[in-house]
């Protein structure tokens, strides 16, 4: 009888001292050496910026929200594993390995940091949306497992190799521009494209975009494209940004009859009647190149601004509502503006309108 009460006395005392010990862990103040940091993470919490903060109290995060606080340690943020959200760019960071634990996450932007190693990163099966810009990961061969992802800003980081994108089947929003990347070859089988930009790199065979057929917008800018035929096929493509490339022969865009917006600015185009069937083009950009012939202009009847080089006066083939010249220089000589400044300028009538 004695053994029994024993047994069981034991029993409560190894249950009580198991629930106090877990209780301790709970309360446990975590250590978060980087002062904005912990600013930012009371801040997140509604509490005073020099409360001490729990380790119960990190893991009830789901999302987190740390952009723009100069923080360079996240150390203590391993104990938040119930963070679905993080946003902690434009910060200096350097060293992520802290967030392996975060195995939840669904999203996650590191953008504008001081980031080389992002190997953590491929602990994080779940995540659907990833901004790694401006940063210095020039090796993303962490991103090959990450076969949730959906949106991914790769820019400026001195990348060269992209053939972990090859199984990220699901993306559908890319932007690898501002890399050193010369051969797009992987992103062939991303049949679930919509949004891609590769601007700004060492590319010249754009072959394999052919099979995106899904895309509505394809920047390729500031490259060494020769041959457009590739895009022919791409018939859901309603913005289409080819400058400052060698490009001679625009006839694959002739049946792109979605698109609003063609920039092929700056490249070696001599003859653009492959426009002639565009009637919902709105926004074209000619500028900086060799062309003799305008009349293709007048079938543009959606057409509402424009931007050319020369001293021909095109008056008589267009109505657009702005026409932005540029000199033999291709320095803009009229006075009028960038899309974006011409559409602010509509949305201000239209205010004043309403």
């Amino acid at each position: 009888m004695f053994k029994k009460k024993l047994l069981v006395a034991l029993l409560f005392i190894f249950i009580g001292a198991g629930l106090l010990a877990f209780g301790l862990e709970t309360v446990k103040v975590i250590n978060i050496p980087d002062m904005n940091l912990r600013f930012a993470i009371n801040r997140n919490l509604n509490k005073d910026i020099d409360d001490p903060i729990t380790k119960k109290e990190l893991e009830s995060l789901k999302s987190l929200y740390l952009r723009g606080f100069s923080i360079k340690d996240l150390t203590g943020l391993e104990y938040a594993t119930n963070l679905e959200e993080l946003r902690a760019d434009n910060n200096k960071i350097t060293d992520i390995s802290c967030l392996k634990t975060l195995t939840k996450l669904q999203v996650l932007t590191l953008g504008e940091n001081l980031i080389k190693d992002g190997s953590a990163i491929a602990n994080f099966k779940n995540l659907e949306w990833l901004d790694i810009s401006n940063n210095s990961m020039a090796d993303i061969s962490f991103l090959a497992g990450l076969t949730k992802l959906n949106w991914l800003d790769a820019y400026g980081n001195g990348i060269e190799n992209i053939e972990s994108l090859a199984s990220l089947k699901e993306l559908s929003i890319l932007s690898l521009s501002n890399n050193n990347i010369s051969s797009i070859k992987p992103l062939s089988s991303l049949t679930d494209m919509q949004w891609l930009d590769i601007s700004a790199n060492n590319i010249s065979d754009i072959s394999p975009v052919e099979k995106l057929t899904d895309m509505y917008e394809f920047w390729a800018t500031n490259n060494n494209i020769t041959s457009i035929s590739a895009v022919a096929k791409l018939s859901a493509l309603d913005d289409l940004n080819l400058s400052n490339n060698k490009i001679k022969n625009i006839e694959p865009i002739a049946n792109l009859l979605e698109l609003q917006c063609l920039d092929i600015a700056n490249n070696e185009v001599t003859d653009i009647s492959a426009l002639k069937n565009l009637k919902n083009l709105e926004w074209l950009y000619i500028n900086g190149n060799q062309i003799k012939d305008f009349s293709v202009l007048k079938d543009l009847t959606s057409l509402y601004a424009l931007w050319y080089s020369g001293s021909q006066n095109i008056s008589s083939f267009t109505n657009s509502a702005y026409v932005i010249t540029y000199n033999v220089d291709n320095k803009k000589s009229s006075a009028s503006n960038t899309k974006e400044e011409i559409e602010t300028e509509i949305e201000v009538k239209e205010e004043k309108i309403a």
